[in-house]
C-alpha cells in the first residue's frame, strides 16, 4: 500500500528529471515559459562549463533552480530566451547576438534578466550591471571560477532575481593568482582614479595589485622586478634616471614593460604602446574617468598577461579632448568658433573689445583640473576681454578654434600647454602661430610645488624647465609667468592646480596690453625707447658693437613712416647723442652735473609724494628690502630739491631716456657689499613714471644690454613682485639684442619678459699685419730665404733686426722667453724659434678676426664690411679649394695660402658687389671651373641674400610694437652657424639635458688634456686642482665643450638616454692614458647657475662619485683635496657631516637672485682701494655660495677660499669670433679673478687658460697669456681696427675708451700680463696718432668724454703704480685730460669726478698755463662742489706725484705755479685718509712734509714729489736752507723708513 503511493510520485521526479535533461540537451521549444528560476547560460568560451554542469546535478540548486548550460558548438539561431527568468551570455561574437537580439529583447520585456560577460561592443543587451555594487559579486565569483564559486554565484543570482532565499551566502574564494601592475606616471586625474578603483572595485582587487606611483616614488621603491606588468607615462628624464635601473632588472625577470607620452625609454620596454595592439590602451588615459581606468586595468590583465576577466573599449569622455571651453557651458564643449559665438554672443561676448585665446592641451575633463582656467578667463572677462580657450588642435590640425572664416579672432594667446604646442611637429606649431601672427605668452603651473612653496623658493622647479621653458621658447613664446602649483584636495584627496591669483592677474594684465597695442593707432601709441648710460657720465652711451647714436635715427625714421607721431625733422646721429648727452645719468659725485640736466629741460622731476603713493603698494618685505640698503625716499641718487630727475629727451609720443643706474659706484660700503642690491628709489621712480605717468603703450630696450632683467628676484619664473617684475609691470617690452649673445639674451626673455628682436654682428674681417708687426714677418720670410740660400752674412742681419723687433714691440711679454735668451740661441736654436714660435705667433695675430666697427640697427653690410664678413662665413674650405689653382711660382705654403685669400676676395667681389654670375667669374679669375669653389659661390650668394634682410631688425620691431607673432630662430656668431641669419628673430636657447653630445665628449677629452699637457711641461707635474669658469652664453655657443672638458678631468663619462644625459660611470685609470683624476673648481656666472641648473647637479653627482672611489690619493685628485679640506673643515670646528659634504663641494657662484661678482666695478673705482687684498675678498664673499643638488646657494666663505688655496690652473673659454677677452669687463672679473685671489691667499698665482673654440676647425688650449696678447695686437693696437671704430663717431670712440678700462681690469688681476710697453703703445697710438690717422682728433671731435676717460685711466694707472710712464708722458696726459676738460667740460663718469686724488694728480703733473688750470679746476668744483685747488700757504710749488698728502694751491698763488725749475725732488711720505676716499668730499687733512714717518704703516707709499721754484725768486736764503734741510731730513726719514719696511719698496715702479 505504501509503496503504490510512493510510486507516483518517484515516477513524477523521474519524468521531471528527464523533461529537464531534455531541455539541458534541446534547449529550443515552442513553450513559452516565463518562470524566475529557469536561468540559461550560453557560454561563448566553455569557462566554467563542467564546473555549471556539476553545479546544475547538486541537489541544493537543482531543487530550487533549473540550469539550462549551451556550450559553443550547440549554439543555435531559435533559441526560445522568454521561457528563462535569468539569462547568461558569456563570450558571444557580434554576429551571433544579432540574430537573438530580438527575441532576448522580447525576453527582457516579459522581466527576463540578461547578464552578459565578455559581449565586448554589446554593452545594451544586458540589463544587468555588473559593475554596481549591488551586482559586482557575479563577476567576482564568475572570473575566480571553481566549484565553489560558481554555486555561490548561483545562490547569489537566485537570491537576486528568484527570490529564493539562500543564506549566508560566502565572499569569492580567491582561487586565481593575482597580477602585479605598476602605473608610473603624473596625470594627477589618472593617478586620482586608478587610486579609487583600486578602493571601490571589489573585483580589481580580487584579481590584480595595482601600484600607482609617480617616478620620485618609483625611484624610491627597493625593486621593481616583482611586477608583472609596468606602464609608464610622461615621466621627465631625470626622474627617469632614478628608476631606470630597476626597469633594466625589471626586464630582465620578463617583467612586461610599456610607456607612452615620453619620447624615450624604449630600451626598457617589451611592448610597443604606439602600435597596435596596445596603442589603444593610451586612449583609457587620454579619455580618462573611473570606467576608463577601472577597464584599463581589465585590459591590461587581459591583453598582456592573458587574464580572463572582462574589459571594455576606452569610453568616450563625457567631455571631448578637443573643442572650446567655457565655464559657464561646461560640460558642453563647442566644436568650432561658430558654435560657440554664437552661444558666447548671448553669454558675454563683445564684439569691439579686444579678445584672448587660451590653448591647453587636451581639454580636462573635470572642474577641479580646470580651477587655474577658470581663474583667467573670470579675471580677462572681468576685464571687459572676451576669451576662447581652446585645445592644442589649433596648433595641429585646420580647426576653426581662433578663426572663423578665415579671420583671426584673438589679439593675444596664452599658453597653459607644456612642451612643444605641437609635440609631433614642432615646426607645424609655429606655422600656426605665424598664421596667428599675435604674440603668445607662457603661463607656467608648476607640477612639483605648491603656491607657498614657490613664495619661499628660487622660482620654478628645475625639472620643469625643459617643458615649461625651453620647447615653449623655441615656439616663440615668451614671459614666462608662473601662475599656479600643485596641490591636494583636502576632501578627495585629489591633486590639482591651485592658482596663485596675483600671478594670474599680472598674466592676464600683460596679455591685455599686448592685445590692446594692436587696436591703438600708431600716432596714439606712446612708446619708451631705454638706451644704456651705465655708471653716468658723458662718456659711455651705448650698447655692445650696436652703433645707438645712428641706429635711432633709422628706427625713428621707419616709425614716422609707420604713422607715429614724432617731432620734425627726425634727429641726426650726432643730434641725438648730443640730446643724450645733456639728458643722462649722473652719480651723486656730481651735484653741479645733475643741476646742469635738471636745466637742460631735458628731465622730467618726480616729486617724492608721488613717487610714494606708488611705492607704498608694494608689499612690505620689498620695501624693507630696499630701504635696508638704500634708506627712506628719496635717497641720494638722481635726486634734485626733494624730487627725482629723471632724463628724458622726448619727441611726440616717443621717449627716450637712459635706464637708471644701479648705484655700485654711490658709496663704499654698496660698492663691497657681498649680497644682493635692490634697486635704487630713483630707479623704481623711473619705470614707475614710465608705467603709470607717461603710461607707455611699449617699452623698448635698445641694444644688449639693460640691467633691468638682471635685478634681484628668482632665478625663472618670476613672482610679481621681483625686482625685474615690478620694473615692466604690465607694459610689453621689445628688446633688440646682438644675435651672438643668446645666454644673456635669454636672460632679457626669461627675466625681462621681453620679445627679442635679434640684431647682426658687426662686418668680422681677419686682422691682418702692420707696422712693426708687418715689418718682423718680412725680416723672418728674408731671414728664413737667406738660412735656405746659406747666406749666413744677410741671415746674421736679419737676425739682428728681428731681435730689435722683437725688443721694441715687447714680444717678451707675449711669448714669455727673454730678450737675453733670444740673443744666446744658436743659430739653429733660433732658425726653430723663428720657424715655429714667431712665426706661428705673427699668424695667430694676422690670421685673427676682428670686427670691422659696429652694426647699425636694420642696414646690411655692403661692400668690404659684406665680403670680408661671407669670406669668414665660408672659412677654411673656400680658401683650401682655391689653392690647388694658385700659380706653382708660390711655392712657399704660406704664400700661396695668402694669395688664395687674396683671390677669395677677388671672388666675392665679383659676384657680390659687381653681379658677375658664379660660372663664369672662375674663368675670369682663375681660368677654370671647380665644382667645390662653385658650391662655395653659391653658398656665398646664399649667405649675402640672408644679409640683406638685415632689415627685418627694423620690420620685426615695429611688428612687435603692432603686437605681431615674431618668428623664432637660432642666434649665436653668424662665422659658426650661418643659419642664424637673416636676423630680426626671438632667438632661444636649447635643451640643457642634450648637451654635450659624445662628439662634444670627445673634443672635450681631447682639449683637456692639451691643457694638462700644457701645465706638465711648465711645471713636470699635472695641476691638482683645475678651475672652469662657465658662463650661459659660452655654453650656449659650444654646446657643453667646457662641461666635456670637467668630465675628461674627473675621469668619468656620461650616460646618456634617448641623447640625453642622465648621469655618468666611472672611467677605469687604466683608460685614461696615464693621466690622473684631476679635481675641479667650477665657478659658474649667475646666469649659468640659472640658466644650466641641470648641469651643474651632473658635475656635482660626479664629483662626488669620483671622491669616493677607491684610488690612491696620487692617482685621484679629487680624493685627495676632498680628504685635506674635510680636516681643514673640522680643524675650523664644522661637524662632521657638515664638513664631509661641503668637503665635496666644487661648485661656487654668487647668492641666488644675485649676478657678477662686483669687481669689475670695484677695480674701475680704483679710488676705494689701496692693495688688492680687499678685490679678493670681496670676490670671495660674493662667489662664495655652494651649489649641488643637496646644497643650492648657502653661503661658505672657508670652503671656497680652502677650494682656492688648492687651485693650480683656471680655464675660461672663448667660443666667439666677436667678442674677445678685453672688449668685456667679465672675463677679467671671473677668469683673472681666480689670480688675483690665490694670489693675495699666498702670493703664488696660477695658470691660466683659454679654451679658444671660436673655429669648430681648429679649437685648441691656450694661455691666457697667447690669448690676450693676440687679441691686444690684432685689435686694439691695430690701425685696421681703429680706422673700422672711427667710421662711427661717438659710438667708435666709446670703444676706445671701453676696451682701455677693461686693460686696467686685467692689470690689476693680472699684473704680468699688461706690460708698460702696452700702456706706452696706447698713449702712443690714440694721444700722440702714432699712425697718423688722426685718432686723437677724432676723439675729441666725436666723443670728447671717451678721450677724456681714456686719458684719465692711463692717468690713474701711473698713479696706482701699474705703469711705470715716464715724465714727458704723465705731462702729456694731464695736459690732454686737462685741455679736455676745459673746453668740452667734465665727463664726470666715476673715476674721474669722484676720484679726487686723480684730479690732484693731473694738476700736479701738467704745465699748462695757470688760466687753463684754473679753469679746470673751477669746471670740476662746479660739477662736483670738491674744491681741488692748490693751497701753497708762503711756498708756492707744485708736485708731481702725490696721493692725499698733495698741497692745494690758493687762488691768488695760481700765478707762481707755471715759473718753476725742474729736477728738485723730494721724498714725501703719504697717507690716504678717510676723508680723501669718500667720493665728493673736501680733503681737509692736509699732510705737510715734516710729517713723522713712524707713523705709517705698511699699506702706506712714498711718492716722489717735484718741488719747482721761481725763475726769479724773491724768497731768502733763509727759505733756501730750510728746503736743503728738509731735504736732508726727509732723506734721513725716508732711508730708516725703507730699511725698516723693505717690502714697501716692491710697490715702487715708478722712479
Amino acid at each position: 500500500m505504501q509503496l503504490k503511493k510512493i510510486l507516483p510520485i518517484l515516477f513524477g521526479l523521474i519524468l521531471l528529471i528527464s523533461i529537464t535533461t531534455v531541455f539541458a540537451d534541446d534547449p529550443v521549444g515552442n513553450n513559452s515559459i516565463n518562470n524566475s528560476n529557469q536561468f540559461l547560460f550560453i557560454l561563448g568560451i566553455n569557462s566554467n562549463a563542467e564546473e555549471l554542469h556539476n553545479v546544475s546535478k547538486n541537489l541544493n540548486i537543482s531543487s530550487k533552480i533549473n540550469i539550462t548550460i549551451v556550450q559553443k558548438e550547440n549554439l543555435a539561431n531559435d533559441i526560445n530566451f522568454s521561457k528563462y527568468g535569468v539569462i547568461i551570455i558569456e563570450s558571444i561574437n557580434e554576429t551571433t547576438l544579432e540574430v537573438w537580439t530580438s527575441d532576448i529583447n522580447n525576453a527582457k520585456i516579459n522581466g527576463s534578466k540578461v547578464i552578459g560577460y565578455n559581449l565586448k561592443n554589446n554593452k545594451n543587451l544586458p540589463n544587468v550591471d555588473l559593475y554596481s555594487s549591488e551586482y559586482e559579486d557575479i563577476e567576482r565569483y564568475w572570473v575566480q571560477g571553481g566549484e565553489i564559486n560558481i554555486e555561490n554565484m548561483v545562490k547569489f543570482i537566485g537570491n537576486k532575481f528568484s527570490g529564493i532565499g539562500y543564506e549566508l551566502i560566502p565572499e569569492p574564494e580567491i582561487i586565481q593568482p593575482k597580477i602585479n601592475i605598476a602605473y608610473i606616471m603624473y596625470h594627477d586625474s589618472s593617478i586620482h582614479y586608478l587610486k579609487e578603483v583600486t578602493k571601490k572595485r571589489n573585483i580589481i582587487t580580487d584579481m590584480f595589485n595595482v601600484t600607482v606611483m609617480n617616478g620620485e616614488e618609483a625611484t624610491n621603491v627597493e625593486s621593481l622586478s616583482n611586477q608583472d606588468v609596468i606602464i609608464m607615462y610622461m615621466i621627465g628624464h631625470n626622474t627617469f634616471q632614478g628608476f631606470e635601473g630597476k626597469l633594466v632588472d625589471a626586464k630582465n625577470n620578463s617583467v612586461k614593460i610599456g610607456l607612452f607620452g615620453m619620447g624615450f625609454g624604449e630600451h626598457v620596454t617589451t611592448f610597443d604602446m604606439e602600435k597596435s595592439p596596445h596603442d589603444i590602451t593610451k586612449d583609457y588615459l587620454y579619455n580618462g574617468g573611473f570606467s576608463n581606468m577601472e577597464n584599463w586595468i581589465r585590459c591590461v590583465g587581459a591583453t598582456i598577461k592573458d587574464t580572463y576577466i572582462e574589459y571594455a573599449p576606452p569610453k568616450s569622455p563625457d567631455v571631448p579632448a578637443n573643442g572650446i571651453y567655457h565655464p559657464k557651458a561646461f560640460p558642453r564643449i563647442f566644436s568650432n568658433s561658430s558654435e560657440y559665438l554664437e552661444w558666447y554672443e548671448e553669454n558675454g561676448y563683445n564684439k569691439s573689445a579686444p579678445t584672448i585665446g587660451i590653448v591647453t592641451g587636451n581639454l580636462p575633463k573635470e572642474k577641479i583640473d580646470l580651477k587655474t582656467e577658470d581663474s583667467i578667463i573670470e579675471y580677462l572677462e572681468s576685464n571687459g576681454i572676451n576669451v576662447i580657450f581652446a585645445s592644442q588642435h589649433a596648433f595641429s590640425s585646420d580647426v576653426d578654434y581662433f578663426v572663423k572664416n578665415d579671420e583671426v579672432l584673438v589679439d593675444t594667446i596664452i599658453s597653459l600647454k607644456g612642451f612643444y604646442l605641437n609635440f609631433g611637429n614642432q615646426e607645424k606649431g609655429v606655422e600656426y602661430l605665424q598664421k596667428y601672427n599675435v604674440p603668445i605668452l607662457k603661463a607656467v603651473q608648476d607640477y612639483y610645488q605648491t603656491p607657498d612653496e614657490y613664495y619661499n623658493s628660487r622660482g620654478l622647479d628645475i625639472q620643469s624647465i625643459a617643458w615649461q621653458i625651453t620647447q615653449p621658447e623655441i615656439d616663440g613664446l615668451t614671459d614666462f609667468i608662473w601662475i599656479a602649483g600643485r596641490v591636494k584636495d583636502p576632501d578627495t584627496g585629489r591633486m590639482y592646480y591651485e592658482p596663485a591669483e596675483e600671478q594670474v592677474e599680472w598674466l592676464c594684465n600683460r596679455a591685455i596690453s599686448w592685445a590692446n597695442l594692436k587696436y591703438i593707432d600708431n600716432k596714439d601709441k606712446k612708446v619708451a625707447l631705454i638706451y644704456y648710460n651705465h655708471g653716468g657720465g658723458k662718456d659711455n652711451i651705448g650698447a655692445s658693437y650696436l652703433d645707438v647714436p645712428k641706429s635711432i635715427p633709422l628706427l625713428l625714421e621707419n616709425m614716422k613712416n609707420s604713422g607715429y607721431m614724432l617731432d620734425e625733422p627726425i634727429p641726426t646721429g650726432k643730434q641725438i647723442i648730443d640730446m643724450f648727452i645733456e639728458s643722462r645719468n649722473v652719480g651723486p659725485w656730481a651735484p653741479g652735473e645733475l643741476e646742469s640736466v635738471v636745466n637742460s629741460k631735458n628731465a622730467i622731476l618726480v616729486p617724492v609724494e608721488e613717487y610714494l603713493n606708488w611705492y607704498d603698494t608694494l608689499p612690505q618685505q620689498v620695501k624693507a628690502d630696499i630701504e635696508s640698503m638704500w634708506g627712506d625716499a628719496p635717497g641720494n641718487i638722481m635726486v634734485y630739491e626733494n624730487s627725482f630727475v629723471i632724463p628724458v629727451v622726448q619727441s611726440g609720443n616717443l621717449i627716450m631716456l637712459p635706464q637708471p643706474m644701479r648705484g655700485h659706484a654711490s658709496d663704499e660700503s654698496i660698492l663691497y657689499h657681498d649680497k644682493h642690491l635692490p634697486p635704487t628709489h630713483q630707479y623704481l621712480a623711473t619705470y614707475f613714471w614710465i608705467n603709470n605717468i607717461f603710461d607707455a603703450d611699449a617699452i623698448i630696450h635698445f641694444g644688449t644690454h639693460g640691467t633691468q632683467e638682471w635685478l634681484p628676484g628668482k632665478e625663472l619664473g618670476l613672482w610679481k613682485y621681483d625686482y625685474p617684475s615690478i620694473m615692466v609691470s604690465d607694459t610689453p617690452v621689445i628688446y633688440p639684442y646682438i644675435m651672438d649673445n643668446v645666454g644673456e639674451g635669454t636672460q632679457a626673455k626669461r627675466r625681462g619678459n621681453a620679445v627679442i628682436i635679434d640684431h647682426l654682428i658687426p662686418a668680422i674681417s681677419n686682422a691682418g699685419l702692420y707696422g712693426d708687426l708687418a715689418e718682423i714677418h718680412d725680416r723672418v720670410h728674408l731671414y728664413e730665404n737667406a738660412v735656405a740660400q746659406n747666406n749666413t752674412e744677410m741671415a746674421a742681419l736679419y737676425r739682428e733686426t728681428i731681435t730689435e723687433y722683437y725688443k721694441s714691440l715687447d714680444f717678451e711679454t707675449d711669448l714669455n722667453i727673454p730678450i737675453g735668451t733670444i740673443e744666446s740661441m744658436t743659430d739653429l736654436e733660433f732658425e726653430t724659434f723663428i720657424g715655429t714660435v714667431l712665426h706661428d705667433h705673427l699668424h695667430n695675430i694676422g690670421n685673427s678676426l676682428m670686427p670691422m666697427g659696429l652694426h647699425v640697427f636694420g642696414t646690411a653690410p655692403e661692400g668690404e664690411r659684406l665680403v670680408s664678413l661671407v669670406k669668414s662665413m665660408l672659412g677654411n674650405e673656400f680658401i683650401d679649394n682655391i689653392e690647388p689653382h694658385i700659380d706653382a711660382s708660390y711655392t712657399d705654403l704660406e704664400d700661396r695660402e695668402m694669395k688664395a685669400g687674396e683671390i677669395a676676395t677677388e671672388l666675392l667681389n665679383e659676384i657680390l658687389l659687381n653681379g658677375t654670375d658664379v660660372s663664369s667669374v672662375q674663368l675670369k679669375i682663375l681660368g677654370i671651373e671647380d665644382v667645390n669653389i662653385e658650391s662655395n659661390l653659391e653658398t656665398a650668394l646664399k649667405y649675402s641674400n640672408s644679409l640683406k634682410e638685415t632689415n627685418k631688425e627694423i620690420i620685426n620691431t615695429l611688428r612687435a610694437l603692432n603686437a605681431e607673432y615674431i618668428t623664432p630662430g637660432p642666434g649665436n656668431d653668424p662665422i659658426r652657424n650661418p643659419s642664424a641669419i637673416p636676423t630680426g628673430k626671438n632667438f632661444y636657447s636649447f635643451d640643457q639635458r642634450l648637451i654635450p653630445n659624445e662628439e662634444t665628449e670627445a673634443m672635450g677629452t681631447i682639449l683637456a688634456r692639451q691643457m694638462l699637457d700644457r701645465y706638465y711641461e711648465t711645471h713636470g707635474e699635472y695641476p691638482k686642482n683645475v678651475a672652469f669658469v662657465l658662463w650661459s652664453v659660452e655654453t650656449m655657443r659650444h654646446q657643453g665643450l667646457m662641461e666635456a672638458q670637467i668630465h675628461a678631468l674627473l675621469g668619468v663619462k656620461p650616460v646618456r638616454s634617448s641623447g640625453r644625459v642622465t648621469g655618468f660611470k666611472v672611467i677605469p685609470l687604466d683608460e685614461m692614458n696615464g693621466y690622473p683624476r684631476v679635481d675641479v673648481t667650477v665657478t659658474p656666472s649667475g646666469l649659468y647657475r640659472d640658466t644650466y641648473p641641470y648641469q651643474l647637479e651632473l658635475i656635482d653627482d660626479a664629483i662626488r662619485m669620483v671622491a669616493q672611489l677607491n684610488e690612491t690619493n696620487e692617482t685621484n685628485y679629487v680624493k685627495w683635496n676632498s680628504l685635506k679640506i674635510e680636516q681643514a673643515l673640522l680643524e675650523m670646528g664644522y661637524n662632521e657631516t657638515l664638513a664631509f659634504e661641503l668637503s665635496r663641494a666644487r661648485i661656487f657662484s654668487e647668492a641666488p637672485g644675485s649676478y657678477g661678482t662686483g669687481l669689475s666695478e670695484a677695480i674701475s673705482a680704483s679710488n676705494t682701494w689701496d692693495n688688492e687684498d680687499k678685490l679678493a675678498e670681496l670676490y670671495l664673499s660674493r662667489m662664495s655660495h655652494v651649489y649641488g643638488k643637496g646644497t643650492w646657494g648657502e653661503g661658505y666663505k672657508d670652503v671656497f677660499r680652502l677650494n682656492i688655496l688648492n687651485m693650480d690652473a683656471a680655464v675660461h673659454s672663448r667660443s666667439s669670433n666677436l667678442y674677445g677677452l678685453m672688449d668685456n669687463d667679465d672675463v677679467f672679473q671671473y677668469l683673472g679673478a681666480l689670480q688675483l685671489t690665490k694670489r693675495s691667499l699666498t702670493g703664488e698665482n696660477i695658470d691660466l687658460y683659454i679654451a679658444n673654440l671660436a673655429n669648430p676647425n681648429d679649437m685648441k688650449v691656450n694661455t691666457l697669456q697667447e690669448a690676450l696678447r693676440t687679441e691686444l695686437r690684432s685689435r686694439y693696437l691695430n690701425p685696421k681696427w681703429i680706422e673700422g671704430m672711427m667710421e662711427h663717431d661717438y659710438a667708435g670712440a666709446r670703444e676706445f675708451m671701453k676696451f682701455t678700462e677693461y686693460m686696467w681690469g686685467w692689470n690689476v688681476v693680472t699684473p704680468d700680463l699688461i706690460s708698460d710697453n702696452d700702456w706706452n703703445e696706447l698713449h702712443k697710438i690714440y694721444v700722440e696718432d702714432k699712425y697718423g690717422i688722426g685718432v686723437n682728433e677724432f676723439m675729441k671731435d666725436a666723443n670728447p668724454y671717451a678721450y677724456q676717460s681714456m686719458t684719465s685711466r692711463m692717468l690713474e694707472t701711473a698713479r696706482k703704480d701699474y705703469w711705470d710712464a715716464s715724465d714727458e708722458t704723465l705731462q702729456n696726459l694731464a695736459n690732454e685730460y686737462i685741455k679736455s676738460v676745459v673746453e668740452y667740460g667734465v665727463t664726470c663718469c666715476h673715476h674721474t669726478c669722484a676720484n679726487v686724488e686723480l684730479n690732484k694728480w693731473a694738476l700736479a703733473n701738467s704745465n699748462l698755463d695757470k688760466t687753463t688750470l684754473n679753469e679746470f679746476m673751477e669746471k670740476y668744483e662746479t660739477a662736483t662742489n670738491t674744491n681741488i685747488k692748490p693751497d701753497l700757504e708762503s711756498n708756492p710749488k707744485t708736485s708731481k706725484s702725490s696721493s692725499s698728502s698733495q698741497k692745494l694751491y690758493s687762488n691768488e698763488e695760481i700765478e707762481e705755479v707755471k715759473e718753476v725749475k725742474v729736477n728738485e725732488t723730494v721724498k714725501v711720505n703719504t697717507t690716504k685718509t678717510d676723508s680723501s676716499s669718500l667720493v665728493g668730499s673736501d680733503n681737509n687733512n692736509k699732510n705737510t712734509l715734516n710729517q713723522d714717518s713712524n707713523t705709517l704703516d705698511s699699506s702706506k707709499k712714498a711718492y716722489e714729489v717735484t718741488v719747482n721754484e721761481p725763475v726769479s725768486s724773491s724768497s731768502s736764503s733763509t727759505t733756501i736752507i730750510a728746503i736743503i734741510a728738509a731735504l736732508g731730513m726727509t732723506g734721513l726719514i725716508g732711508f730708516g723708513y725703507f730699511k725698516n719696511n723693505p717690502e714697501i719698496l716692491k710697490f715702487l715702479k715708478r722712479k
